[in-house]
């Protein structure tokens, strides 16, 4: 892959899930729940995001058609 490709990557910054915020006011079931749909909020993106670039990957390997 190309060096942009490999820069849009790096860190976690690309990753479009919002940051979990604790709220220590809530109670440890609530503030649980609410973590745990964060994480699987930020897998379901993960997920989604690994199935496009498997997609890309395949499109660019497929060889090009002959004229």
């Amino acid at each position: 892959m190309t060096e942009s490709f490999e820069k849009r990557y790096e860190g976690y910054g690309w990753i479009k899930v919002g940051r979990h915020r604790d709220d220590p006011a809530l109670s440890w079931e609530e503030r649980f729940r609410i973590l745990d749909k964060h994480h699987v909020v930020e897998t379901q993106f993960l997920i989604d995001e690994v199935r496009r670039l498997a997609k890309e990957c395949d499109r660019r390997a497929e060889p090009a058609p002959e004229s």
